[in-house]
């Protein structure tokens, strides 16, 4: 009985374990398909930590570039917006005039233009054709004449407008070209005490990288 007896225990026992392992290989298998794989870190530098691409900014030539295409939209790029903001208004507003003045100097020469083909017209029938004489007789007449003054006055305004629009055109885009330049400016106060009780204030720039 005694001899039979460790056989009859190690049987139970290698079962119990040969089931353990089955156990134990399977949980590692379901874990294995459950928890997937966590992907590579993508980067510049193919580090953990650089995970991200940075963005760069405009450049100062971009910055000048976009803000004569559109107004603008170059101090908005590089984060200016009030700027940005100031110029596309003035700009959207001369704009709007020049339009404006177009209209009024269209319609105004359009009345000389009638106007004058009706005093034409008269003279003819008179037999006046001379355009000298003609000439004379339109400018004599007080309705053109005004009419005329004011198509004038018209003209000097859109030359006025324009010459405004190309200003600001060229001033945002300065502006803009200043800004981008000037975008990490002001830097940060620096505070000195010095020994008399005085305090020192001044800006540290950095010039340069390294």
């Amino acid at each position: 009985m005694s001899s039979h007896a460790p056989a009859r225990l190690g049987r139970p026992l290698g079962v119990v374990l040969l089931a353990l392992l089955a156990l134990m290989g399977g949980s590692e298998a379901a874990a294995a398909q459950v928890t997937p794989p966590s992907p590579p870190a993508v980067g510049l530098g193919g580090g953990a930590e650089a995970d991200t691409i940075p963005v760069e900014g405009v450049s100062p030539a971009g910055a000048f570039l976009r803000s004569v295409a559109v107004p603008g939209w170059g101090h908005a790029s590089i984060g200016s917006y009030l700027r940005g903001g100031f110029y596309l208004a003035a700009q959207g507003g001369t704009g709007w005039m020049l339009l404006r003045i177009r209209s009024r100097l269209a319609s105004a020469t359009a009345r000389v233009d009638a106007l004058e083909e009706v005093e034409t017209a008269r003279l003819e029938l008179a037999g006046i054709v001379d355009p000298l004489i003609v000439e004379d007789s339109l400018a004599a007449n007080e309705e053109i004449a005004d009419r005329r003054g004011l198509v004038a006055a018209r003209e000097q305004q859109r030359e006025d407008w324009l010459a405004l629009g190309i200003f600001l055109i060229l001033l945002g885009g300065a502006d803009a070209f200043v800004s981008a330049h000037l975008k990490d400016f002001p830097a940060e106060p620096v505070f000195n005490a010095t020994e008399d009780g005085r305090v020192d204030v001044g800006l540290s720039i950095p010039v340069g990288g390294g």
